[in-house]
């Protein structure tokens, strides 16, 4: 397994979400998007489209 380390970047957007609020943002090829539960206690729904065709998706 690779495990990706960005020592060096920089947030382009940072943002904490209130429990159960929806959240969308295109995340282009190369970006990283992270995912933090600061409570640890909540399981994240997540759906991913490709934005080129909404048809190619992932649910977790």
């Amino acid at each position: 397994m690779t495990t990706l380390a960005p020592q060096d970047s920089v947030a382009i957007y940072d943002r904490v979400l209130p429990s159960r609020k929806p959240w969308a943002r295109v995340i282009k090829k190369g970006q990283t998007l992270r995912i933090v539960d600061s409570g640890g206690n909540q399981a994240v729904d997540f759906l991913v489209y490709n934005a080129d065709d909404t048809s190619e998706r992932y649910s977790a």
